[in-house]
């Protein structure tokens, strides 16, 4: 891991001790070592054009890709395609900072009547990935899925 600061770079740094569990700075330290990966995969990902088109009043060719709080990363694609695609750069960013995935926490939500899958497999850096597809999803205490979204 390497740490830019004040215009000068530190490299290599021992990354290794984890935030203390419920404290306050935790969320603020993670998302400061997450969002290393985040801007390289979102970078990737704009130059590939992957994302899904969410025009709106500033913008009429705005790509939204991705939601990031605290741990939960939710990527927005518009193919079972993008979303591999999409996947398998963020876990490569992911792995050059020496993170993986936990696996029970990987989810797809469902949208639309074509999903009759309840999970999916896809390679990843090293592993097969079974991500469970579901129908909601819950997000810092409030549910949410295609029919709550509005």
């Amino acid at each position: 891991m390497s740490l830019l600061f004040q215009g000068h770079c530190w490299t290599d740094l021992p990354f290794s001790k984890g935030g203390r569990q419920g404290g306050v700075d935790t969320p603020g330290l993670w998302t400061r070592v997450l969002d290393l990966a985040i801007t390289a995969a979102r970078e990737r990902w704009r130059n590939e054009g992957l994302g899904a088109a969410f025009p709106c009043s500033l913008d009429s060719s705005y790509i939204f890709d991705c939601l990031v709080w605290a741990d939960d990363i939710i990527i927005v694609f518009e193919s079972i395609l993008n979303a591999r695609q999409m996947f398998a750069i963020l876990e490569e960013e992911i792995a050059k900072i020496g993170v993986t995935w936990k696996p029970s926490s990987l989810e797809m939500l469902r949208a639309g009547d074509r999903w009759n899958e309840t999970f999916l497999q896809w390679k990843g850096v090293g592993t097969t990935h079974k991500i469970k597809v579901v129908s909601s999803i819950l997000i810092l205490g409030s549910l949410g899925g295609p029919n709550k979204f509005g």
